[in-house]
């Protein structure tokens, strides 16, 4: 899990164009590379543990993001690209959004608590 992550960050990197995202993904990209490479097998657990509640917890915080700034009159996002699309309000791709990434998140705390 940990290398799978390091090749995600290497890939983020590739795209990214802001110089302190990049400072954070090299950093988190470090660690995760010492972190594999000389942490004890319970540690690398541990670690592995807190990157998934993490992300877990990121998909519902970016919707929350997401919903703010529609309210501040931000356009372009996903959810008003979708409704140019399908004639289907911005508002209505914001709660899906919610609510799959609630449900997500609900499963995979299931799934890591069990």
């Amino acid at each position: 899990m940990l290398i799978l992550a390091v090749v995600a960050l290497a890939a983020l990197l590739l795209v990214m164009r802001n110089g302190f995202g990049e400072l954070v993904v090299l950093s988190v990209g470090a660690s995760l590379v010492l972190a594999g490479r000389y942490a004890p097998g319970w540690v690398q657990i541990w670690y592995a543990y807190l990157l998934t509640w993490l992300l877990l917890f990121s998909g519902p915080r970016s919707v929350l993001v997401l919903h703010r700034a529609r309210r501040r009159g931000a356009v372009g996002s996903d959810a008003d690209k979708l409704a140019e699309s399908t004639h289907l309000p911005a508002l209505f791709w914001v709660l899906a959004f919610a609510a799959f990434s609630l449900w997500c998140a609900l499963k995979g705390a299931v799934l890591l608590l069990a």
